[in-house]
């Protein structure tokens, strides 16, 4: 933003970098001025970028991981194949991030608005998205297996093809979203929201949805061997060929 005052300017930060790769140390550069870098294939691997102006920086194929991101702002930025596994990034800006094929492993994205970035093809496994929203994001064929979801809002995102294997959903917002052919396996979606969503062919094998609300739900064709229903609200579900057998 113009006019806007930063602990480091640009020219700083970049030497910080420089100066950390050639010391074998992590890069400090909290409240950074990194708008529009060119950091691709960059090593900032466990560095301090709070509240760091990242905006349109080109990070492609970077290295992030286990790096300190809290309030950082990353709207517009290219992560596409950057490896952020680890990273702690509560409260970031992601507005039109591009995060194609990225690993977010482990990465802790609390309470942030993922809304409109791109997520096709990621690895979260195991990431902590416990209110996140993620309204209408692309997640197709994503790695969402044993991520915490909880309280997340995926509403009209596009899941299909993802694995969410041993993912935590419960009291997850999933209403029209597409969940065709996706892995839910042992998934916990107990008290989740799921109306009008779209799970023709999905894997429930084992999955808890126990207290969700599943009405007008599409399961046609849907694996349901040993899945939990116990109290749901299946209101003009179809189940048409949907298989109950081991």
């Amino acid at each position: 933003m113009a006019g806007m005052a930063y602990a480091l300017t640009k020219r700083d930060a970049l030497q910080e970098i420089m100066r950390a790769v050639n010391d074998e140390r992590v890069p400090i550069l909290d409240d950074a001025d990194l708008r529009h870098a060119d950091l691709r294939k960059t090593d900032l691997s466990g560095g301090s970028m709070r509240k760091a102006d990242l905006s349109d920086a080109d990070l492609r194929g970077a290295y992030i991981c286990g790096a300190f991101l809290h309030g950082a702002n990353l709207s517009g930025v290219n992560l596409s194949g950057a490896n952020l596994s680890k990273a702690v990034m509560i409260g970031v800006s992601l507005i039109g991030a591009n995060l194609l094929g990225a690993n977010l492993q482990n990465t802790d994205l609390r309470e942030t608005d993922l809304c409109g970035v791109k997520l096709n093809g990621a690895n979260l496994k195991r990431a902590y998205l416990i209110g996140a929203s993620l309204i209408g994001v692309d997640l197709h064929r994503a790695n969402l297996s044993g991520a915490d979801l909880r309280g997340a809002n995926l509403s009209n995102a596009d899941l299909s093809h993802a694995d969410l294997s041993h993912a935590n959903l419960s009291e997850a917002i999933l209403s029209t979203a597409n969940l065709s052919h996706a892995n839910l396996s042992e998934a916990r979606l107990c008290g989740a929201t799921v109306k009008k969503a779209d799970l023709s062919k999905a894997n429930l094998t084992k999955a808890n949805l126990s207290l969700a609300n599943l009405s007008g739900v599409n399961l046609a064709e849907a694996y349901l061997y040993q899945t939990n229903l116990h109290g749901s609200n299946l209101l003009e579900a179809i189940f048409s060929s949907a298989n109950c057998s081991g």
